[in-house]
């Protein structure tokens, strides 16, 4: 983060009360943070027509066939595809001044997207609709690893205990530092934000 004049407009919406100060020394690059309903005018924002619009101009349609067949549909750089999508991410680096990605998540209910994993940027999470319980572990093997490593076999390794677990539904998000390691079921079909800040 630049400096605090630098704060984006939705991370001042989505820290809410909290203050940028706060969050910045307790939280960011180094702890999970959440925090219900600060992301209520996010709620709704993904829909079927605009995820159909994002796949067809990422030549990704046939995505869509893996949620009916029980599968997440994981959409990659939406923020190249449609303006809102593209407007979030100018609004990320205008305060983070570094490559923005967002991914778009759509989970049918009761299934996983990816098993225990870690992302090697850090992650804010932003739930549109449905409900998505995540579940997250420190990481005491590799706590700032780098993108090649093999994520699997040190997962195999951590003894971290115990596990948090945190709920979101529409209009909440959740922080997730680079290395922190998390899973996620859908409670019910599920679509979510990724906006991953590199």
């Amino acid at each position: 983060m630049r400096d605090s004049k630098s704060e984006s407009s939705i991370l001042r919406g989505l820290l809410g009360r909290e203050s940028w100060q706060h969050f910045s020394e307790y939280y960011l690059y180094k702890r999970p943070y959440a925090a219900p309903f600060n992301a209520s005018s996010f709620a709704g924002l993904i829909s079927w027509p605009i995820l159909s619009e994002v796949l067809g101009k990422l030549n990704q349609a046939q995505e869509l066939r893996n949620f009916v067949s029980g599968q997440t549909v994981l959409v990659r750089h939406a923020e190249k595809a449609h303006p809102i999508f593209k407007s979030i991410a100018d609004n990320f680096k205008s305060a983070f001044d570094r490559a923005i990605d967002i991914q778009i998540y759509i989970t049918p209910q009761g299934k996983e997207g990816f098993n225990w994993h870690y992302d090697v940027e850090d992650v804010f999470i932003i739930q549109s609709q449905g409900e998505k319980e995540f579940t997250l572990l420190p990481n005491t093997v590799t706590p700032r690893p780098l993108p090649l490593m093999l994520k699997e076999n040190f997962f195999a390794q951590e003894k971290s205990l115990p596990e948090i677990k945190c709920l979101l539904k529409a209009g909440d998000w959740l922080y997730i530092p680079a290395g922190y390691w998390h899973k996620a079921t859908a409670v019910t079909d599920s679509f979510h934000l990724s906006i991953g800040v590199r």
